[in-house]
């Protein structure tokens, strides 16, 4: 029975969910129950996992701790939209305190959403409009998402495949990926060559690419490849273009 159950729910995932679920097709199991690092299959196989977090948090499943916080708000409220509560108080507190101090007391929360893509929106609307310009850097291996305007900011080309009509004004200057490098150099000798290439953009008045609203950077590139950057790619890119006030 446990059987032609997963068989069932396979077939049901195959006929009513987009190909695009890549994961579920290759491998076919049927998620019966999950604890810390491990998940059972309906049949009480148990498997380790290693996807769990993915785009998320990786907090493992049913943390003793997490479960107990989600349940005691439940039992006080549920969904309060943009209404202050002590919770989205304690929420706004906690994430300001990962800011550095200078930055700290400047800092207002906009958005809160469940999803990358959502934050990524909003920020181009935000600078677009603080600036009253158009146009976004982006850079080589990034993933910022799947709706219109992070799509148009994100890297992988098989992704834009038959997605007509994307966000335009966006320029992708090479990433500090140090094991591939992009411009053929080696570390040891190419003084962040890649930083200085976004510097000459920004600086030539003939490099045909216009001041931008945003320059969207991932301090480690996830979708990449999990790409690490050297510090002063970082510093560099961040520091010529942040606002003078936060550099």
């Amino acid at each position: 029975m446990l059987e032609l159950t997963r068989r069932e729910v396979l077939l049901r995932h195959a006929a009513r969910e987009s190909i695009s679920r890549a994961a579920a097709r290759s491998l076919p199991l049927v998620v019966g129950r999950a604890q810390g690092v491990e998940v059972w299959s309906v049949e009480g196989k148990r498997y380790l996992d290693f996807f769990g977090g993915s785009g998320a948090l990786a907090l493992g499943h049913n943390h003793p701790k997490i479960v107990a916080a989600m349940r005691g708000k439940l039992d006080s409220l549920a969904e309060v939209h943009d209404f202050p509560a002590e919770v989205r108080d304690s929420f706004v507190s906690e994430l300001l305190e990962f800011l550095p101090e200078t930055m700290r007391g400047k800092m207002k929360v906009h958005l809160c959403a469940p999803s990358g893509a959502d934050a990524v929106e909003t920020a181009i609307r935000l600078c677009k409009q603080a600036t009253g310009r158009s146009g976004v850097i982006a850079f080589h291996g990034a993933w910022h998402g799947a709706t219109a305007g992070a799509l148009a900011t994100s890297a992988p080309r098989e992704a834009k495949h038959r997605v007509f009509a994307l966000m335009p004004d966006v320029t992708f200057a090479p990433y500090s990926y140090c094991l591939r490098c992009p411009l053929k150099l080696e570390p040891s000798s190419c003084n962040t060559a890649c930083a200085a290439m976004l510097e000459t953009v920004f600086e030539d008045s003939h490099s045909g690419v216009p001041d931008p609203a945003a320059v969207l950077i991932e301090p480690i590139q996830g979708e990449g490849g999990s790409i690490v950057p050297v510090p002063d790619f970082v510093r560099r890119v961040l520091t010529q273009h942040a606002p003078p006030r936060f550099r």
